[in-house]
C-alpha cells in the first residue's frame, strides 16, 4: 500500500500530502467513478420486475441514478422512467392523464392503484373459495377423440393419419380402426400382427400403441439424441417359419418396404427364453431389435460394449484409448460446382501460447490423432483455445474455406 502511494503522489513526496488527499487519490485509482453515460444506459432501461412492488422499484430506481448526474433534471428523470417502466399497463394509461405530474403524484397514483388492484384480486379469491363446489360434483369435460385415429391429444386436422389410407374403405383421412364401413364389409381373419417398434420424429404420432389394424410404421428414423449411436448386434438363436402378414412398413423416405411374412418364434438368449412376433421384410438392411422385445427380455448392458463392422470386426468402444479402423478408406465427395481447394497461411500465435501449441501438436501427432505432411492443396488455419487446466486445445478454423464439403463454414476440433 505504501509502494501504490508513493507511485500515485509521484513526482511530488508522499509526506507532503494530507491524510485527506492520500484517501482521495487511494479511493479514485482502486474505485474509478463510473462513466454517466453507462449508468443513465441501465437507468433508463430498467424495469419494474415480476413480484416486485412500485415502492422497492422506485428504491432501485433511484439507487441506479447515484452515478447519472442528472443534478436539477433528477426528479423529472425518475417520474419519467417510473411511469415507463411500470408493469400494470392500467397504471401506465393512469399516470399521463394526470394534470401536472410529477415524482410525488406519480408515486402515489401508482401505489394506490397497486393497492387497489391487490384488494380485488385478494376479495376475488376469497369470493372463488366460498362458491367453489367440492371436487365431487366437478364434471371433467375430455376432449373429443380425433375421428382419423381415436386419440383425443390432438385435432383431426393436426393428425398424422390425415394423409393414409384405409385398407377397409380405401379412402383417405382415417385409419381402419376409425373407419364408419367397418362393419358393412365382411371381416377378414387375421393373425395378431407385431409391430416393430421405432422412434418416429413426428411428435403427434405414437407407433409404439396398436392405433389400427393395419398401419403405415416408419422405420430406420432416430429422433434428435439418438442420431449418431452406434448400433448394437446381439446374438440370438430363432427358428422362423413365416406366414402371410398385413403389415406395411415405411422407410425414412417414403418408400414402402416388401414383406415376406411374419410369424411368432421361440427366442433364446443367455438363460431367458421367450416367444416374439417377428415381421420380415425383403432386403439387405440391418435386423431390428424392436423395443417390444427390450421388455421381454433383459439385457446384459454391461457386457455390450463392442461395434461390429460389415466385415465382422470387432471394435471395443469403451476403453478409454484412440481407436484406429484400418483397411478401410474413406473419401470426400464435393459438389460439381464447388470451387477449387485454397491454401490459408499459418496465422501468428500468441508467444506465450507457443510452447503450449507445440507440446499439443507433438502430442497430437504421437498418438496418431495428426499426421505431419510437407505439402498440401488444402490448408486452413488453426486456432488455440485455452482449457479450464491450463492446456491449449487446437482447433481448424474453416470460415472462410467456402469450399470444403460446400459449406459456408466448417469448425474441426482435434481431441
Amino acid at each position: 500500500m505504501y509502494g501504490l502511494i508513493c507511485n500515485l503522489t509521484s513526482p511530488n513526496k508522499s509526506a507532503d500530502k494530507t491524510y485527506a488527499e492520500l484517501k482521495t487519490l487511494i479511493a479514485q485509482h482502486l474505485k474509478p467513478k463510473p462513466l454517466a453515460i453507462a449508468e443513465r444506459f441501465r437507468f433508463y432501461h430498467r424495469n419494474q420486475r415480476k413480484q416486485e412492488t412500485v415502492s422497492q422499484y422506485i428504491a432501485e430506481l433511484r439507487k441506479l441514478s447515484e452515478f447519472c448526474e442528472f443534478g436539477e433534471f433528477l426528479n423529472q428523470a425518475l417520474r419519467d422512467r417510473l411511469v415507463c417502466g411500470l408493469s400494470s399497463v392500467a397504471t401506465q394509461r393512469k399516470l399521463p392523464e394526470e394534470d401536472k405530474l410529477d415524482l410525488k403524484k406519480a408515486m402515489d397514483v401508482a401505489i394506490s392503484m397497486e393497492l387497489a388492484e391487490n384488494e380485488a384480486r385478494k376479495l376475488k379469491a376469497d369470493v372463488q373459495d366460498v362458491h367453489e363446489p367440492e371436487s365431487i360434483h366437478k364434471v371433467t369435460v375430455r376432449n373429443k377423440p380425433c375421428y382419423r385415429c381415436g386419440k383425443t391429444n390432438h385435432i383431426p386436422d393436426k393428425c398424422f393419419y390425415k394423409t393414409s389410407k384405409c385398407h377397409t374403405c380405401h379412402e383417405m383421412g382415417h385409419i381402419q380402426k376409425m373407419c364408419s364401413k367397418k362393419e358393412t364389409v365382411e371381416p377378414k381373419k387375421q393373425k395378431k400382427k407385431s409391430k416393430l417398434n421405432f422412434v418416429s420424429e413426428n411428435p403427434e404420432s405414437d407407433h409404439s400403441e396398436d392405433n389400427s389394424e393395419n398401419e403405415h410404421w416408419p422405420i430406420f428414423s432416430l429422433s434428435k439424441e439418438q442420431r449418431g449411436a452406434k448400433e448394437i448386434r446381439i446374438a440370438l438363436k430363432r427358428k422362423v417359419k413365416l406366414h402371410p402378414s398385413s403389415a406395411i412398413l415405411k422407410t425414412y423416405s417414403d418408400e414402402i418396404l416388401e414383406v415376406l411374412g411374419e410369424i411368432s418364434v421361440n427366442v433364446e438368449y443367455q438363460t431367458q427364453t421367450k416367444t416374439l412376433p417377428v415381421i420380415v421384410v425383403k432386403g439387405k438392411g440391418p435386423a431390428l431389435f424392436g423395443r417390444n422385445w427390450l421388455q421381454s427380455i433383459k439385457l446384459d448392458w454391461q457386457s455390450i460394449h463392442i461395434v461390429m463392422t460389415d466385415d465382422l470386426k470387432k471394435y471395443s468402444v469403451f476403453d478409454n484409448k484412440l481407436g484406429c479402423i484400418k483397411g478401410i478408406t474413406a473419401t470426400l465427395k464435393v459438389k460439381g460446382d464447388v470451387p477449387p481447394p485454397k491454401f490459408f497461411k499459418p496465422r501468428p500465435v500468441p508467444f506465450a501460447l507457443r510452447d503450449k501449441i507445440a507440446a499439443e501438436l507433438d502430442r497430437l501427432q504421437q498418438i496418431g490423432i495428426l499426421e505431419k505432411v510437407e505439402c498440401s492443396d488444402w490448408a486452413a488455419p488453426i486456432v488455440p483455445a485455452m482449457k479450464a487446466d491450463g492446456s491449449v486445445r487446437i482447433y481448424g478454423d474453416f470460415s472462410h474455406s467456402k469450399s470444403i464439403l460446400g459449406y459456408s463454414r466448417i469448425s474441426f476440433s482435434y481431441k
